[in-house]
């Protein structure tokens, strides 16, 4: 279905994120994909586990981690892009550790890599294949 204007499907059927979309701000006009819209605002998502690994779906998320006891959340490289974004939240006690895994780099202020108690907020960019900048409430 790639490369279909959003006007093209027909009815039942399911998008696929590459259905171009025209949009017009003003005087200004923009195409987009349609997964660029389901993208707009940050879905949430929640993860109750302890031994978490990313995934592409990740893409514009904010997680929540929910576990009372220590969190590893792994990224691995080939499923983000540069730009990709991924916001977590340390909802539960237990602290959330991002790990790098084979041929990724995650590279942030001071080397630190685990969030700072309940409730901080960090966010990791994707800034080309494999390499990665964490920001935010990190201890």
């Amino acid at each position: 279905m790639a490369d279909k204007n959003i006007s093209a499907l027909t009815s039942g059927t399911v998008p696929d994120g590459t259905e171009k979309v025209h949009v017009v701000q003003g005087a200004n006009s923009r195409r987009l994909v349609t997964q660029d819209l389901a993208n707009l605002g940050s879905a949430l998502k929640t993860e109750a586990g302890t031994s978490v690994t990313g995934v592409a779906l990740d893409k514009g998320k904010w997680i929540r981690f929910t576990a009372a006891t220590a969190v590893t959340w792994t990224i691995n490289t080939g499923i983000h892009a540069a730009g990709d974004e991924i916001t977590i939240e340390q909802a539960g006690a237990g602290v959330v550790t991002v790990t790098a895994g084979a041929s990724v780099t995650i590279n942030s202020r001071g080397s630190l890599i685990a969030t700072n108690g309940q409730y901080a907020v960090a966010t990791l960019k994707c800034i080309s294949t494999g390499v990665f900048t964490l920001v935010g409430d990190l201890a």
